[in-house]
């Protein structure tokens, strides 16, 4: 998922009977001069953004421990059409802020250098190692290559990944591909017929 998609991810997005997850939400930003909010949740930018993806034992796990620490029900958030138009209110979001608002890129962002930096200023006192920086959209492209050296199918990680074509997906990771490319010419290299 993309920040945005797990910043709009409501409870009723969760299957915990089938172990599904749906995306068809994303947390935008608006200029409130423009539109009298700043935060509004709208439907993903294209058609194939919006899917539904399995979701592991660890990944289950999280969400059933986040909903028992939920502690009520969140602000709710205007969700809007393409021309930034409300047409409901939302406030069954799964991830708030401490506060009870929906998370943001910059919270985000905010809230993850806080943790590297307290890590890593135990790190230093106790003699580990450190932290890098790190941005949420690295764990898109983790996932990503640890499927495709599993040897997942190209297209059934572009529609998890909810790209418009697997062509995105193979440009987005073409160092992916060059090296299974690799991969593939030395088991080539190893066939024999005699």
């Amino acid at each position: 998922m993309t920040k945005a998609e797990l910043a709009g991810l409501t409870w009723d997005n969760v299957d915990f009977k089938n172990n599904m997850l749906t995306i068809d939400k994303t947390v935008n930003r608006y200029r409130k001069k423009d539109f009298g909010f700043t935060m509004a949740l709208a439907s993903p930018k294209s058609r194939t953004s919006v899917r539904t993806i399995p979701m592991n034992n660890e990944v289950r796990k999280m969400l059933l421990k986040e909903k028992m620490r939920n502690a009520g029900p969140t602000m709710s958030i205007p969700f809007v059409d393409d021309s930034g138009n409300i047409r409901r209110q939302v406030s069954d979001i799964v991830f708030a802020n401490s506060v009870g608002r929906v998370w943001n890129e910059p919270g985000f962002l905010n809230l993850i250098n806080r943790i590297i930096e307290s890590y890593n200023e135990e790190a230093e006192e106790n003699g580990k190692e450190k932290l890098e920086n790190f941005c949420p959209h690295m764990a898109r492209h983790t996932y990503t290559t640890l499927a495709y050296s599993a040897g997942a199918d190209v297209k059934a990680v572009s529609e998890i990944l909810g790209h418009a074509s697997t062509s995105v997906t193979i440009d987005t990771y073409a160092h992916l591909t060059e090296e299974k490319k690799r991969k593939q010419e030395e088991v080539i290299k190893t066939i024999k017929v005699l």
